[in-house]
């Protein structure tokens, strides 16, 4: 697995549907930190940060260095929910990372050379059964991918 990133996030004050439709309003996406045996945090995202880190491959298995109220602490994305039409992030959920938590992830697999494959060649066809591989284990041991050649 590839360093940590780094995620700019707010703390923000309030919480239910009418603070959450507040922080959508000054163009954020409202979010939560959980986990870890601590008090849950409520903060808010920039959009255009959330979706870098989104579209980057595994995204699901990054961990995140976060920076809160001048407080270190690692994430991971447990969760997002997309609006319906728009397509774009209405909430985000990130999860602590303690020092002896495990987590239970899909890793995407990554198809390479299919075009040099001699069966392939005569006419054969890759069948795919699995895009994706359940893991458990430390965030820190988790490959951003499965790569097959």
């Amino acid at each position: 697995m590839a360093n940590a990133s780094v995620l700019k996030l707010s703390p923000r004050d309030a919480s239910g549907k009418r603070a959450a439709r507040d922080v959508r309003a000054k163009g954020l996406v409202p979010g939560i930190i959980y986990g870890d045996e601590q008090d849950p945090v409520l903060i808010s995202i920039q959009p255009r940060d959330l979706t870098t880190e989104m579209h980057k491959p595994g995204f699901s298995t990054q961990v995140f260095d976060i920076d809160l109220n001048s407080k270190k602490e690692r994430v991971m994305a447990q969760d997002v929910q997309w609006h319906p039409v728009k397509d774009i992030p209405l909430h985000v959920d990130f999860r602590r990372i303690g020092a002896k938590t495990v987590v239970t992830v899909q890793v995407p697999v990554k198809f390479e050379n299919e075009l040099e494959s001699p069966g392939l060649k005569r006419g054969g066809v890759l069948s795919i059964v699995r895009r994706e591989i359940e893991v458990k284990g430390r965030p820190d041991a988790l490959p951003d991918q499965f790569t097959i050649d």
